[in-house]
Parts: C-alpha cells; sequence; structure tokens
C-alpha cells in the first residue's frame, strides 16, 4: 500500500540549498533509472474497438518500477534547486518572473527521460496537454480539473502510457478504468481489447480484476484542498491511498 501527498507550490524558501543538493543534478544522469524497455502488443479489432497496438515501457519488477519513480523525484528535485540556487538574492515574486523570462519547465528530467526511452506515449504528457485545456477556460473549476481522475505523481506518470498500462516482471498491468484494476498473465492483445471494450471478464484466465471500492482491501481513493497563500496564488494539495502489484 502506498500513501502519497501531492503539494504543488513553488518558493525558492521551500528548499534549503547545500552544496551536495546544487551538485546532484551535475551528477545525475538517466542511466541511474532501471533500465527499461519498450514493447508493443497488437490489438486486434474486437467488438466496437478498432484494431491498434498498444505500446508501453516494461520493467523486470515492481522495486524497478518504484526505483525509476524514485530516481526522477530525485532528478526534478535538482534540477529545481539548481535553478533557484542561480537567483537565491530574489524574492519569491521576482523567482516567478525569472521562472517565466527563462521558460523554467520544473518537470524537463521527464521529457528527458521520455525522450531517451522513445516513449512518446506517456501519461504525463496527456495529462500535461489535459491540464493546459483547463487552463484555457474562462472559470477554472476544480471539480474538473483533470487531477481529480488521477491517483498517481508526475515520476509515475512518466511510466506509464496514455491509457495508464505498463508490463512489470511479464505482466501487464491496467489501472485506467474507474471500477476495477487489471493484471494481464498472458493473451495481452485480445485481453487489452476486452478490457477496452468492457467485457466480462471475471471468469477469463488471463485476467486478473481487483476492484478500487473504498470497501476493498485494494481500495484507491483520493482527497483534494486548496490552501491561498497569497491574493493570487494557491498550493493545491491531494492526498491518495492506492495499492501497486
Amino acid at each position: 500500500m502506498i500513501t502519497t501527498l501531492s503539494l504543488t507550490s513553488c518558493s525558492k524558501e521551500d528548499i534549503e540549498l547545500t552544496n551536495e543538493s546544487q551538485n546532484t543534478e551535475a551528477a545525475f544522469t538517466l542511466e541511474q533509472v532501471p533500465e527499461t524497455n519498450i514493447i508493443s502488443f497488437d490489438l486486434p479489432a474486437r467488438g466496437r474497438s478498432q484494431g491498434g497496438n498498444a505500446t508501453m515501457l516494461s520493467f523486470a519488477s515492481i522495486e524497478d518500477f518504484v526505483a525509476a519513480a524514485e530516481e526522477l523525484e530525485a532528478a526534478i528535485e535538482a534540477h529545481e534547486d539548481n535553478f533557484v540556487a542561480q537567483y537565491d538574492h530574489l524574492t519569491d515574486d521576482e523567482l516567478d518572473d525569472m521562472e517565466d523570462n527563462n521558460e523554467f519547465n520544473s518537470k524537463q528530467p521527464l521529457l528527458d527521460f521520455e525522450q531517451s526511452r522513445n516513449f512518446a506515449n506517456s501519461l504525463r504528457s496527456t495529462y500535461d496537454i489535459q491540464v493546459r485545456q483547463w487552463l484555457d477556460n474562462e472559470t477554472l473549476d476544480m471539480e474538473v480539473h483533470p487531477s481529480n481522475d488521477l491517483l498517481f505523481n508526475d515520476e509515475e506518470m512518466a511510466l506509464l502510457n496514455s491509457d495508464q498500462e505498463v508490463m512489470i516482471d511479464g505482466k501487464v498491468f491496467s489501472f485506467g478504468k474507474p471500477l476495477n484494476n487489471y493484471e494481464i498473465i498472458g493473451d495481452f492483445g485480445i485481453s487489452l481489447q476486452k478490457i477496452n471494450n468492457g467485457e466480462d471478464v471475471s471468469n477469463d484466465p488471463y485476467i486478473i480484476t481487483t476492484p478500487k471500492s473504498a470497501s476493498s482491501c485494494s481500495g484507491w481513493k483520493a482527497a483534494s484542498d486548496q490552501i491561498n497563500i497569497s491574493s493570487n496564488r494557491k498550493i493545491f494539495r491531494k492526498v491518495e491511498i492506492r495499492s501497486l502489484p
């Protein structure tokens, strides 16, 4: 069981800079992330679903998946620390302006990782598009924020495909359906299409179904709120509880 607390904010006062933290990014390389492979399954035309393919990352074990997310998180922290260290004489508002002027992207290590793996259909990239579309609305309604349907942090979203699928230890895990998670142990293409079609797979020999309901020991749940820290700045806080294989 994993509990995640996500806080979205940017303030130099939140970061304690040391020589070690400033040098972390320079020492970090994408090779530190556990070995990952790209794998693709042909999806046959079935029912209402047309044929196609499902492309995702593959990890040798759940430990490698977790380690990859942790390495990416460390890379982001180092990336942010190094930027702030260059402008530690600025106020928070001036630092925000500097970020805009430099087009600083705190999530750049995630983009670098995806590009290094030729992983073009990550959940993170899909989520970023959805957030930009949400920001274009005249009224920003948190009730329909794209994050409401997700229980993964940014680093994990860089490891999942846009359908919230990943292969771990030779099995495909599908987390993108609202009621159930699925573990596929064989016949991958047809099994994924069955799930996409919403077919009854409760007795399928290749698909293990796990409910997300709160009453289940594998229940997935989240709570979120906002904290006003100034007239034009807010922190969006989200606490997530979910189980992974």
